[in-house]
């Protein structure tokens, strides 16, 4: 028996998968990026096909079990480290730097390891570190 889903999601919105394990949180992730293919039916992301470069290049995504965070440096070695992995140096780099430190209130964690920030500290460092490397509009 074969189950078909359809859904969309309005342009600029966020979304998190949330359910039970084994309910095909992680496999709809996987499909989404392109890592599985569909074993029928066809999945698509701004009207290109799942996985393709095209539509890579607009999905933005951070899974719990990676990091952007280098455990034994600081908070803000890492996201100084990962912008200039991404080629954002100077004023460009303190810039970004600074407006998601004050976005995601990350001011009094800058000194810390990362290796020693809760879980809720270390997601929301995370997504500071992976919006720093993002172009800007």
């Amino acid at each position: 028996m074969h189950y078909y889903h359809y859904f969309s999601i309005e342009a600029g919105s966020a979304v998190a998968f949330l359910g039970a394990n084994g309910a095909g949180k992680s496999t709809l992730i996987k499909l989404l990026c392109g890592i599985l293919t569909p074993t029928f039916g066809h999945c698509s992301l701004f009207n290109q096909p799942c996985g393709t470069l095209q539509a890579n290049q607009q999905l933005g995504l951070i899974l719990g079990t990676r990091s952007q965070l280098w455990s034994n440096l600081t908070l803000q070695q890492s996201l100084i480290m990962t912008t200039e992995i991404y080629g954002i140096t100077g004023q460009e780099q303190t810039r970004r730097i600074a407006e998601l430190v004050e976005l995601w209130g990350l001011g009094d964690l800058l000194l810390q390891r990362t290796k020693r920030l809760s879980l809720g500290q270390r997601i929301r460092s995370e997504i500071a570190s992976a919006l720093g490397d993002a172009t800007t509009g």
